[in-house]
C-alpha cells in the first residue's frame, strides 16, 4: 500500500480536486492558475503534508482583474468577487483481506472537511462549511502509467447548498509530461459544467506548467494556464 501511494504521488499532477492521496509530512504543493480571458478566474491552491497522514490545504480564487482599481478608487469597471476555502483531508480506510474483491484493492479513499467564505461583488460575505469524499486509483496502460479520481463535495451556507462533482483520468506518456481529461460540475440554483483536456510539463526543480482547454455549459471554450511547484 505505501509503495503504491508513493508511486501515485509521483504521477498525479496535483490540481484540485487532488484525489485521495495524502501529502508526505512536511511537503508543500502550490499552484497559481488563471482560467478565461481578462475577466476570468485567478486562483491559488496549496497543500501541506501534516502529521498523522493528514493533508491541510488552502484554495482561494476570484475575479480579481479589477481589484487594483477597486482598492485605489473604490470603484471597479469589472466585478470583483471570490471564494476562500481551507480544508483538511483524511485517509479513509477501505476493507482489506481475502474476502475483498480484487477490483477494490487498487482503490484509495479520503474524506475532506472545509470552512470558507464567498465574497460577492457587492461586498457581501457568506460563510460556508463543507464536506466531501474522493476515491482514486492508479493503473498501467500502453500509453504509460496513469490515475483516475472521482470526487463529490457539498458546502453549506445559511440559505443554500453547493454541490460539486469531478471525474479525472490522466496518463504520463513520458516522465515530464502528464495528459489528463477532466469533467467538473457545480450545482446551486443551476447546474454548470465543463469538460476538457489539460497538459502538464515539468521543468524540474523550478516547477511545472499547465495548459488546458475546456468546453463549458455556457456553450463556449475557455483556456487555462497555471504554474505549480513542489518542495
Amino acid at each position: 500500500m505505501l509503495a503504491r501511494l508513493a508511486l501515485l504521488l509521483t504521477l498525479l499532477p496535483s490540481l484540485a480536486p487532488a484525489g485521495p492521496w495524502m501529502r508526505e509530512q512536511g511537503s508543500v504543493y502550490a499552484l497559481v492558475s488563471h482560467y478565461g480571458g481578462s475577466d476570468g478566474w485567478t486562483g491559488f491552491y496549496a497543500e501541506y503534508g501534516g502529521p498523522f497522514g493528514w493533508t491541510y490545504g488552502l484554495d482561494l480564487g476570484g475575479h480579481v482583474v479589477g481589484l487594483p482599481q477597486l482598492m485605489q478608487t473604490g470603484i471597479a469597471d469589472q466585478d470583483v468577487d471570490g471564494r476562500i476555502r481551507s480544508f483538511v483531508r483524511l485517509p479513509l480506510p477501505l476493507p482489506t483481506g481475502d474476502t475483498v474483491p480484487d477490483w477494490l484493492d487498487p482503490w484509495l479513499a479520503a474524506v475532506e472537511f472545509s470552512v470558507g467564505q464567498d465574497i460577492e461583488s457587492d461586498g457581501t460575505q457568506i460563510d460556508r462549511v463543507g464536506v466531501g469524499g474522493t476515491v482514486g486509483r492508479g493503473f498501467s496502460s500502453r500509453f504509460g502509467d496513469g490515475w483516475t479520481t472521482f470526487d463529490l463535495g457539498m458546502s453549506f451556507a445559511e440559505d443554500d447548498r453547493r454541490t460539486t462533482y469531478a471525474a479525472v483520468i490522466g496518463v504520463k506518456p513520458i516522465d515530464r509530461l502528464a495528459v489528463e481529461l477532466g469533467a467538473f460540475g457545480e450545482q446551486t440554483d443551476e447546474f454548470d459544467y465543463q469538460i476538457g483536456p489539460t497538459l502538464q510539463y515539468g521543468f524540474g526543480r523550478i516547477g511545472a506548467a499547465r495548459v488546458g482547454l475546456a468546453y463549458r455549459s455556457e456553450g463556449d471554450l475557455q483556456g487555462s494556464v497555471g504554474w505549480s511547484l513542489e518542495f
